[in-house]
């Protein structure tokens, strides 16, 4: 992907509310604390960070790519937002990035600790419908038939 590509980045917990519906995540529960202004922040620097791969450890991890790539799931270290702290004390986002579209939507976010990753793994590794890999797999599907 070129540089000169830009990414749009989901926020806003009404915007996409069918793609939230099918996520292991709450979402809107994640976003209560955090103004407007913090959101479109986060989101500027997590379009940065797709936009420069999102397999670059330890600051992005691709989760689980579709078969055909044109989707992925993404864990993203971002800053902290009161600008006191950097990435490893900063907070974690859980990114659906649709490489057709240029357009990422966050499923989740979180303050880093060693508790909450511990509940993200037991996520993650969940089977079935609810799962991320399922609304990866879903999602990609939707955009072959489009």
């Amino acid at each position: 992907m070129s540089k000169s590509t830009q990414f749009s980045v989901y926020y806003d917990p009404y915007d996409y509310e069918e793609i939230w519906k099918k996520s292991p995540f709450n979402y809107k529960k994640d976003v209560k604390v955090f103004s407007d202004d913090k959101l479109v922040e986060l989101s500027n620097e997590i379009a940065d960070e797709i936009m420069q791969g999102i397999e670059r450890k330890p600051i992005t991890a691709a989760l689980h790519w579709s078969n055909d790539r044109k989707a992925a799931s993404a864990k993203i270290r971002t800053i902290t937002l009161n600008q006191n702290g950097g990435k490893s004390g900063g907070y974690r986002c859980i990114v659906l990035v649709d490489y057709v579209n240029n357009v990422g939507f966050i499923l989740h976010i979180y303050k880093h600790s060693k508790q909450v990753d511990r509940e993200l793994k037991r996520i993650l590794r969940a089977k079935g419908k609810g799962s991320l890999t399922h609304l990866v797999d879903e999602y990609s599907s939707s955009l072959n038939k489009g």
